[in-house]
């Protein structure tokens, strides 16, 4: 819980695969969070979109209208799959990006992202396309890209460094980006 107490204010978009995390789990350790870092904020967008739509769009609207010098944390938690299937998503993400308030792009368990692009989910490989472009390379006029990272615990050393680029766009050089055994 410290971590989120050393975040920048804004938005944290966390990919996570598809099945892995509950809302309930998730709201809870932020909403104790919440009580320590000041305003945090979690939400399962997969969940939420299923369950309740009208607080769907208002969380997204909320996010929308972020200023750069918000005392806000959010954290959205969602799959792949959502931010392919989900058009206004994307593209209010997409916005917050060039905005400079969608401030971190995690993707956890990457190894498995990487794998499924490499493999059976089209939606994975999709996401370089629809939405990593567009966010790690805004047009002329924005100079903000959030950063990325990346956690897994086991990567595959038959992995490279070039399919995490397929998937993200990312380039791994010039000290952009670091890798960790």
């Amino acid at each position: 819980m410290r971590v989120i107490g050393a975040m920048p204010r804004g938005i944290h978009l966390i990919f996570i695969p598809l099945l892995t995390l509950s809302a309930e789990m998730i709201v809870a350790k932020f909403s104790r969070a919440s009580q320590s870092h000041g305003s945090v904020r979690a939400y399962h967008l997969d969940e939420l979109y299923d369950s309740n739509k009208t607080r769907y769009q208002e969380v997204m609207q909320r996010c929308a209208n972020l200023k750069q010098s918000t005392v806000l944390t959010v954290f959205l938690f969602l799959s792949p799959q959502h931010l392919c299937k989900v058009v206004s998503v994307r593209t209010t993400l997409i916005r917050c990006s060039w905005y400079g308030t969608l401030r971190t792009i995690f993707m956890i368990e990457v190894h498995l992202h990487v794998q499924h692009c490499r493999s059976f989910r089209k939606e994975c490989r999709m996401l370089h396309d629809l939405f990593f472009v567009k966010c790690m390379h805004p047009p002329d006029s924005s100079k903000f890209v959030p950063y990325f990272v990346g956690l897994t615990a086991t990567f595959p050393t038959d992995y490279t460094i070039d399919g995490l680029h397929q998937l993200t766009s990312i380039s791994f050089g010039d000290g952009c980006a670091s890798w960790s055994d």
